[in-house]
């Protein structure tokens, strides 16, 4: 999906260089994070407004919150394994 490595567009530097002495990341990932974070966190406020709403009415809010925390553990270690390829 990002298919440059180049963190120059334009001339302008748009990552500084991490001071942790990792890799810059490219104007694609950083737009492509912010996208995933705008999708996930839309996607979260509608499911729970589904699960809270009168007709459904899950009586365990706690458990609808574990089992979301559960999932993002699960996803983001996923994610991670992929990148790591």
């Amino acid at each position: 999906f990002c298919a440059s490595d180049s963190v120059y567009t334009e001339g302008l530097e748009l990552a500084p260089a991490d001071t942790m002495g990792g890799p810059k990341a490219s104007a694609c990932e950083v737009i492509t994070a912010i996208a995933a974070y705008v999708l996930t966190s839309s996607t979260l406020v509608f499911a729970n407004k589904f699960l809270m709403s009168p007709e459904i009415s899950i009586p365990a809010p706690l458990l609808v919150t574990w089992f979301q925390c559960v999932v993002t553990v699960v996803m983001i270690r996923i994610l991670s394994l992929i990148r790591m390829r």
